[in-house]
């Protein structure tokens, strides 16, 4: 059985980022990690979605007690915690949206994985309506790794060490 064999993979993994990039400790951290181990049913999907929920809490100021109710709020079907994803998306602002649909075009039709600076100025072009290089330049975002995370929910990745 799937759960059965990613169980001990899954806590190490769990512990580790909990620990490591979220700071949780003592009981909190206890009780976090024994929750994700005890219900991802064996799948890393579910594991790494929640690590990427609870890090976006980290950088909203959240406490710790907040952090693991959070956690316990979440679906622990993937399906559902997909469906609150997009959910999320949907709520967003315009911009946002308009933003995440283009990324996420721009992404899914690449012939292959595409760097950080190809979106950058790929936005950039879209937004600049007489194509003129002072608009494109002032179209340009600085925080575009930000950017892709924010309007592509978790549904995209931006691998700080990609070649």
């Amino acid at each position: 059985m799937l759960q059965e064999e990613n169980t001990r993979d899954i806590s190490r993994f769990a512990d580790d980022f909990l620990k490591n990039e979220l700071k949780l400790t003592g009981n909190i951290l206890a009780e976090a990690a024994d929750y994700i181990t005890g219900n991802a049913q064996g799948v890393f999907v579910w594991v790494a979605l929640v690590k990427t929920e609870l890090h976006r809490l980290v950088e909203t100021g959240c406490r710790n007690a907040e952090i693991l109710q959070q956690l316990k709020d979440l679906p622990r079907d993937l399906e559902e915690l997909y469906k609150l994803m997009l959910a999320r998306l949907e709520r967003g602002e315009d911009r946002d949206i308009q933003d995440g649909i283009r990324i996420f075009r721009f992404v899914l039709f690449a012939r292959r994985p595409l760097a950080v600076a190809e979106l950058r100025h790929a936005l950039a072009i879209l937004h600049s309506h007489n194509s003129s290089y002072e608009e494109f330049q002032q179209n340009i975002t600085s925080a575009m790794a930000r950017r892709i995370e924010h309007c592509g929910g978790n549904f995209l990745e931006v691998k700080r060490n990609f070649p």
